[in-house]
């Protein structure tokens, strides 16, 4: 194991600060408008519980053949851009920050989610990305401008 991705999980320290994040995580994203659709219907409680467990492994390089076959199954019909994507590492990053973990290992992880993409991300873009994308870049310039971020 990557002695990096090692200090990472002795810093997270547990399951339970996995499944925090997770939580975290889905709070945010059923909020939001481009992706909260793909979450009706599901079993949010078991989904955090599943994805806790698989941002564990991913980050101690545990299982990655299985997890990619799971993830790519279960991402397959879902038709996530891109954009979403961007989205959702946006919210990671966020997370983890608001998490207490540290810049360079928040960028192993975010490093590691980025490697996903080509299995999660099945669809170009959608007309809503198309509409949202130039919206979020005017607030993100306006926002840079008096040194601040969006969430």
């Amino acid at each position: 194991m990557n002695a990096s991705y090692s200090q990472i999980f002795s810093n997270i320290n547990s399951e339970e600060n996995f499944r925090s994040m997770v939580i975290s995580l889905y709070r945010e994203l059923v909020d939001h408008p481009e992706i909260a659709f793909h979450f009706v219907g599901v079993d949010i409680e078991s989904l955090v519980n599943k994805q806790a467990l698989a941002l564990r492994d991913l980050i101690l390089n545990k299982d990655i053949g299985k997890l990619e076959n799971h993830l790519r199954k279960t991402h397959l019909t879902l038709g996530i851009t891109d954009f979403q994507y961007d989205q959702v590492l946006h919210f990671f990053r966020f997370v983890f920050e608001d998490h207490g973990v540290e810049r360079i290992e928040c960028d192993l992880m975010i490093s590691k989610l980025e490697g996903l993409r080509t299995i999660i991300v099945t669809k170009k873009e959608s007309p809503i990305d198309s509409l949202v994308k130039p919206f979020y870049r005017l607030i993100d310039y306006c926002l840079f401008k008096i040194g601040r971020r969006r969430i």
